[in-house]
């Protein structure tokens, strides 16, 4: 019993804070940021060569009014608002052309390879010569409320926010760009398709020099550049924003805060392939599961205490009879209450830690089992805040168990008079 309260509490302990890592494993991994509180994502759609990477259907997304709806929403503030794969964007590398940028673009294999007709069009339109290659760039769309929000640091050149939102300059990673290098920028344009059929031959193209406006600190040809979502939307009126994180910044207030999320989830349900994540609930979840499973099993270990204090209390009292000869003797050669209470815990403390030993053993192959088949999960830390402590709790708490059962059999072998003891047991 000792052994099988001991693997309890420590698998017990252990699992209740793993499953329950491994149901809400973006909040324990830490891929949701602080501030935010809320996602509203694509869901779905789909892209290919042939449409030019263009996500398929149109008009999935977040549309500019629904984000201003949000802005104006009590109890919201809004992280960034983001443009990623609604539409697609190439560079023309000339031949010639010694941009470290548009270098690095195709070294990183980043060539559009499409073919046939509206490929042909599109280097027509850009003036494209043999050799020259369109390069496709990675590239976020944001509004300029995002764009200050996300890249606050600029390090080179001037943040224009009207020629940014015309289109007419753009925010460039630093490692590659410099402020005034200049790009022409292709954008294909698809109003209306199906990712399952050809309607390639419904793309048009914009062509047009776009120049760099402003930098910030980069490291890696992943950087993406920043292209205003207000330009965007005039080229392209089927994009929608993709990604929107956001902040409640009504959390003390009940009433403001299902305000906000009633507004959330009606924009979620009248955008097409939109979902609504909230992170906030997610969060809450979490703390929930791992409270009502770890009050479970430490209301079980409670039960179990219970009943080790009876076992013990009854096995100490089987045994203080049996040896109640000895004790009366030990009595009248001087032996105190206290020796006599040492003797018959190590009695009942030697069951406890063989039986913990035993339940820690019996414990460790589950552990390592669960650890092994997850280990994206960090299990450390479950470890160190969660299972140690509940082994020692529980070993504490039978040491304690064991010594309480100790003191009913010492009492009354104290409360016996030795003389008449003695000569009963002759």
């Amino acid at each position: 019993m000792v052994a099988f309260c001991v693997f309890l509490a420590v698998s017990g302990s252990f699992l209740a804070q793993f499953e329950a890592m491994t149901s809400h494993s973006n909040v324990v991994l830490g891929n949701y940021p602080e501030q935010e509180d809320y996602q509203l994502f694509v869901a779905a759609g789909g892209s290919n060569e042939l449409h030019f990477h263009i996500s398929l259907p149109r008009n999935m997304g977040v549309s500019d009014e629904d984000l201003h709806l949000i802005r104006e929403t009590g109890g919201l503030s809004v992280n960034c608002a983001l443009i990623d794969n609604m539409t697609s964007h190439f560079l023309l590398l000339r031949a010639g052309d010694a941009s470290p940028y548009l270098r690095a673009l195709q070294e990183e294999g980043r060539c559009f390879q499409g073919e046939g007709p509206k490929m042909e069009e599109a280097r027509r339109l850009a003036g494209a010569a043999p050799g020259d290659l369109l390069v496709e760039p990675y590239l976020l769309g944001m509004d300029t409320a995002s764009a200050r929000s996300l890249y606050p640091d600029i390090t080179g050149g001037y943040f224009d926010e009207e020629k940014f939102q015309s289109g007419e300059e753009i925010l460039a990673p630093g490692r590659f760009c410099q402020a005034g290098d200049e790009f022409l920028l292709i954008t294909p344009i698809l109003l209306e398709g199906s990712p399952k059929e050809d309607q390639s031959q419904d793309i048009s193209f914009d062509v047009r020099t776009v120049r760099v406006g402003a930098v910030y600190a980069s490291e890696s040809i992943y950087d993406e550049i920043i292209l205003s979502s207000e330009f965007i939307f005039a080229l392209d009126p089927s994009c929608r924003y993709e990604y929107i994180s956001l902040q409640n910044t009504a959390k003390g207030d009940p009433q403001a805060t299902e305000q906000a999320e009633e507004v959330l989830t009606k924009i979620a349900a009248r955008s097409e392939n939109v979902s609504l994540r909230n992170i906030a609930e997610e969060r809450d979840a979490y703390r929930n599961t791992v409270r009502s499973r770890l009050t479970g099993i430490f209301a079980s270990i409670a039960v179990f205490a219970a009943l080790l204090v009876m076992a013990f209390a009854l096995s100490g009292y089987v045994r203080a009879k049996a040896g109640l000869h000895s004790y009366l003797l030990m009595r009248t050669l001087g032996a105190k209450g206290k020796t006599v209470f040492s003797l018959l815990l190590q009695e009942n403390w030697l069951p406890v830690l063989w039986g913990s030993a035993a339940g820690l053993l019996a414990s460790l192959p589950c552990l390592w089992y669960l650890t092994g088949r997850f280990d994206y999960i960090p299990y450390q830390s479950i470890l160190w805040t969660a299972t140690v402590p509940a082994f020692l709790a529980t070993f504490l708490l039978l040491f304690l168990c064991s010594a309480l059962a100790a003191r009913k059999p010492v009492r009354e072998i104290l409360k016996r008079s030795l003389t008449e003891a003695l000569s009963r047991d002759e």
